[in-house]
């Protein structure tokens, strides 16, 4: 399901991309080209920060979301996952997110 959040950001999800109908996207995200998003998965860019901005969670081209994956922007922080990212919070050349993993803080994940 794709949801709008509270600022009235609505995700933006390229054509080849594939959501799973069981998956989340709330907000400011942005998903690239062949990313896949699987069952009960959870992308949410919903919370702002202190000035009520609330941050992009971009998920670069061929991506792999996989089934139950948590990836949620703090307030004042965005996320960043994928290929061509230079200034990320989080930073993978090939992603492919284990089952049930939870991204929630500032963190550095490499591939």
């Amino acid at each position: 399901m794709i949801y709008r959040n509270h600022a009235g950001d609505k995700p933006i999800v390229h054509a080849t991309a594939t959501i799973h109908p069981s998956a989340v996207v709330i907000g400011n995200v942005q998903i690239g080209e062949k990313v896949f998003v699987g069952p009960n998965a959870v992308i949410r860019a919903d919370e702002p920060c202190p000035e009520g901005k609330v941050e992009a969670i971009v998920i670069g081209s061929e991506v792999n979301i996989q089934d139950g994956v948590i990836i949620h922007a703090l307030g004042g922080s965005p996320v960043l996952v994928g290929n061509g990212v230079t200034d990320p919070v989080i930073l993978v050349t090939t992603v492919l997110s284990v089952l049930k993993a939870l991204f929630s803080r500032p963190a550095s994940v490499k591939g």
